[in-house]
């Protein structure tokens, strides 16, 4: 598996794709942001875990990801949009403290979620 990144303008390394990616996938602490597309589509894919100082997620990181069922966000993700649209697999979201929202249809087409942990200050 190789991590294929750029340094963006700002200077912070962006993870552009992941080149023969393996089930599961720990993104390197030094990975700032995630491109849109990063896992586009993959048939690999069944959990993705991303370092704590990330901010911030494209909305349709995980569309598509057919067999994806766990995910563990990062503890400083600030907003979740609809990036959990279209990943039938995933079984259980934990939202992290530092969520406040939560969209309409953000869960949409998630079949075989089971459960969502969502932290007390989400207001809608």
């Amino acid at each position: 598996m190789e991590f294929i990144t750029e340094i963006n303008i700002s200077g912070k390394k962006v993870l552009k794709t992941v080149k023969d990616p393996k089930k599961s996938i720990t993104l390197p602490k030094d990975i700032d942001e995630v491109a849109p597309g990063a896992f586009m589509r993959s048939l690999v894919i069944e959990e993705i875990i991303f370092p704590d100082h990330i901010t911030d997620l494209p909305e349709s990181i995980f569309s598509g990801l057919k067999y994806l069922k766990k995910v563990i966000l990062p503890k400083n993700l600030t907003h979740i949009a609809k990036m959990f649209q279209y990943t039938p697999a995933i079984e259980t979201v934990r939202l992290p403290e530092a969520i406040t929202a939560i969209p309409n249809k953000a869960f949409y087409n998630c079949t075989e979620l089971k459960a969502i942990v969502i932290p007390m200050g989400v207001k809608t």
